[in-house]
């Protein structure tokens, strides 16, 4: 069994309920600062 099959197997027993959805966030917000630096716009760090 390929270790991806073996992951999925634990899947819907996730331990941090919410996490997928805050690194999507986290994601959505470092993409978003960084487009805006390429268009010369001051960002906050």
């Amino acid at each position: 069994m390929s270790r991806e099959e073996r992951a999925k197997q634990f899947m819907p027993f996730a331990a941090l309920k919410g996490y997928e959805e805050a690194l999507r966030e986290k994601e959505r917000e470092v993409a978003e600062r960084e487009e805006e630096k390429q268009r010369g716009i001051p960002v906050e760090e």
